[in-house]
C-alpha cells in the first residue's frame, strides 16, 4: 500500500451537493426499486439518493474493510443480506457506499449481487473500474475524511497532554 501524502475533507454541504450529483445520474435507472446501502459509509448517501429517487425499499449489508482509520484489515462481512432480497433478481438494486477507495468492498458486495448497480459520490483510479456511477474521482494517494470523521482527524492532530 502506497504511504497517503494529503488529506482531503469533504464537508457536509460538499458531500450532500455531490451525492445529489450523483442521485441526477442514477435518474435514467427508471427501474431501480431497491437501494442496499454498504455500511457504515453508504448510508449517509443512501438516504439522500432514497429521498431523491423516492425509493422507499432499503437494506444494508455490514462491510469491516479497514482496521482503523488508515490502514486496511482483512475483509469481513459484518451483517449479511436479507433473504427476501437474495430471492430476487438484481437488475433494480442500486448499491450505495461512500468511496470506492480500492474496490475490494465493490467486488465482495459486486459478487453476492451480480447485475446491481454501484453508486458511490466518490471514486479513486482503483476503485473505479467497479463503480457504475459516481460524482467525484480523486488521486489514489488522497485519503478522503468525511464529515462524520472530521472530529477523529482532529483528535488524531492533537498533541498528547498529560494530566498528573
Amino acid at each position: 500500500m502506497r504511504p497517503l501524502q494529503q488529506h482531503e475533507i469533504i464537508s457536509w454541504r460538499r458531500f450532500h451537493d455531490d451525492t445529489l450529483l450523483l442521485a441526477g445520474k442514477l435518474t435514467q435507472l427508471t427501474h431501480l426499486t431497491t437501494i442496499v446501502a454498504i455500511t457504515r459509509g453508504g448510508l449517509v448517501p443512501a438516504a439522500i439518493i432514497a429521498r431523491e429517487l423516492n425509493i422507499r425499499c432499503i437494506d444494508t449489508i455490514g462491510v469491516k474493510s479497514y482496521e482503523d482509520n488508515k490502514r486496511r484489515g482483512e475483509m469481513m462481512i459484518t451483517k449479511g443480506l436479507s433473504s427476501e432480497l437474495l430471492a430476487q433478481s438484481f437488475d433494480h438494486i442500486v448499491i450505495v457506499d461512500d468511496l470506492a477507495d480500492t474496490g475490494r468492498t465493490a467486488q465482495v458486495v459486486r459478487a453476492m449481487l451480480p447485475g446491481a448497480y454501484l453508486a458511490t459520490p466518490y471514486v479513486k483510479p482503483e476503485g473505479a473500474v467497479y463503480v457504475d456511477y459516481y460524482a467525484c474521482q480523486y488521486p489514489q494517494d488522497v485519503w478522503l475524511v468525511f464529515p462524520w470523521d472530521v472530529d477523529q482527524l482532529l483528535q488524531d492532530k492533537k498533541p498528547e497532554t498529560s494530566v498528573f
